[in-house]
This record gives structure tokens, sequence and C-alpha cells, in this order.
């Protein structure tokens, strides 16, 4: 890919490593700040670290913003749910968000379900979007706010894929085109045309079997016009511990399309398709020195536990 944006997650307790100082931060300019880090900080009921415990809870906060900056991390994908619209709820968001912008880390609203894709459920995430992200932007000052949206539209987790055919796999790609496009225009049509929209996607997805592409100039038109809209994608690609199948996989969307291009690892898999600390290490480094380019690992709850308390006890 000719225009590479670094954005990398680093998690040292797994990688081993911590990158030094480049760029000017996303966020707060005052000052120069760490290279482009990202992490995926999903919520969940059971995990005492899920981002939507964190943020109601002030020790945790300080605990996971410790974490942050101990990983030098400078891009959170946060899983905020509706935090910015509960009248409790938003005073502790946006003391988070301060928290981030003050340590010189950029907050990206993360959200997503395969439903939005269908014109049927557009609305609701138009709503969600305006309620938790645009009007909440509109009512905070800028070390408060958000500064992107990251969206999780699995268009292969609808029902219907697994038995769909080649033709409705199409049309159900152009619907989701769509919604990317309603996202940014909802941003542009607000005054907010500069915040990044990025989504996550398959590796797949470049397969003129799997999805029903017409042609290679069909394929390669979709991801040009995606370009428009999306600035990042982010290539997942789980439960695969070969790192030349990894790179073979994310290869043509570097080569084809005209965002950033993040290749995936599931820290979650750490233990399981990773063997060890060691062997996700060797496979994160690998994947850095071949690829030359951004690497995504998902998960930060998973890390915190690992910092705490290691997977396996011979690591």
């Amino acid at each position: 890919m000719k225009k590479f944006i670094v954005a990398v997650i680093i998690i040292e307790v797994l990688t081993g490593i911590v990158p030094s100082a480049v760029n000017a931060s996303p966020v707060n300019k005052s000052k120069p700040v760490k290279q482009i880090l990202s992490v995926w900080h999903w919520g969940s009921q059971t995990e005492p670290m899920g981002m939507n415990f964190v943020v109601n809870d002030a020790e945790k906060a300080a605990k996971v913003l410790k974490s942050y900056k101990k990983n030098n991390v400078t891009r959170v994908y946060g899983d905020y749910l509706r935090m910015a619209s509960n009248p409790v709820e938003k005073e502790n968001f946006k003391k988070w968000n301060k928290s981030l912008y003050d340590n010189h880390i950029k907050s990206v609203y993360l959200i997503g379900t395969s439903q939005w894709s269908l014109p049927q459920f557009r609305n609701d995430m138009l709503e969600l979007i305006t309620n938790n992200y645009i009007l909440f932007n509109k009512s905070v000052s800028l070390s408060e706010r958000l500064y992107g949206i990251h969206l999780d539209i699995e268009i292969h987790g609808l029902p219907e894929w697994g038995t769909a055919s080649d033709v409705r796999k199409r049309e159900l790609m152009q619907m989701l085109k769509d919604a990317y496009k309603d996202v940014k225009e909802l941003l542009i049509k607000n005054g907010m045309e500069a915040d990044e929209v990025g989504a996550d996607i398959p590796f797949w997805y470049d397969s003129l079997t799997a999805v029903g592409w017409k042609s290679e100039e069909d394929r390669k038109e979709w991801f040009t016009d995606v370009a428009s809209y999306i600035s990042c994608f982010s290539i997942m690609d789980y439960g695969n511990n070969s790192v030349p199948s990894i790179l073979d996989r994310a290869q043509w969307e570097r080569d084809n399309f005209k965002g950033v291009v993040e290749i995936g690892i599931d820290s979650e898999e750490y233990g399981t398709t990773w063997k060890n600390r060691a062997a996700f290490r060797k496979g994160y480094h690998q994947i850095i020195e071949k690829s030359k380019g951004p690497v995504a690992v998902h998960r930060y709850v998973i890390v915190l536990k690992v910092q705490e308390t290691p997977i396996l006890k011979e690591d």
C-alpha cells in the first residue's frame, strides 16, 4: 500500500517492545507525543475491566490509563455504548475522554452490528451515532470529545449469509458500502468531516468466490468507492498462526485499498492459536518486520489479565 499511516497496536506485555515517540498528537497538539498505537477495548457484562465498567469506576479508569501509558497506546477504539446520552454516565465519560486527551490518547467510538447493513435498520445506526457521538461532541469541550468512529458491521454475520446466492451476497456488500457512506455523510452534515471512520472486515472479503464479486474490476471498484468513506480497514484473520498466510491474506487490500490497512491479531488467542507469549511475540515481530505496516491486536481486556497473571504458568 502506497499511503501507509502507522496505526499499530503495540502491547508491551505480549510483544516485549515499547516504541519511541515520533509523531505529533492526533488530538492534543500542544506537545509532541508517541507514534500512533491503537487498542480495541470492548465492553463486557462479565469482564471486570470491560470498558463499561472502566469508564464508570475512577479506580479502574486510573488503572487502565496507567496500562495504556505503560504500553505507549495513543489510540483507543472504545466500546462506549450509550454513555454519552446517559446523564450520569456522561459526566464520567467526559472525564475519561479528558484523561485520554491529557495523555495524548485518541478516543474513538467503537460500535456495530451486522443488521446495520440492512436499510430497515440504518436509521437505528444513525440515531445511535447522532445521540452518542454528534450531540455529545457538540456539547463538550475539545478535550472531552470523541475523535472518530470505528465500525464493526460484519455483514457475514447475518443469518441469511450462509445460504445466500452470489447475487444476494453482492447486494449485501452494496448495502454495507451504503452504510459506510451514511455514517460519513452524517459526520459531514454536522461539520465533523475531519473525524475518521474506520471498519473491521474479514480477510476473505477480497475473494471473488466467497463474496460474489462479478469480476476483478467489480471488486476493485467497491474498495475504491469505500475509500471515500472509510479511512482504515482492520483485517480480521484470527485462528491463524502462520505469518506467511496472514501477510498473504492482507496483501490484496494493502495493494488496492487507498486508506490504511491494519493486519489483525487476536490477543484472546494467546495460549491457543499462539501457543504461548513467546510464540505471540515471535509472530507479531515477524509481521511487523515483513509487512513494514500496521498491526492490530484485539481485546485489551486480555492484555490487562496477562499483565496481572500470566495465562500460561510456564511464561
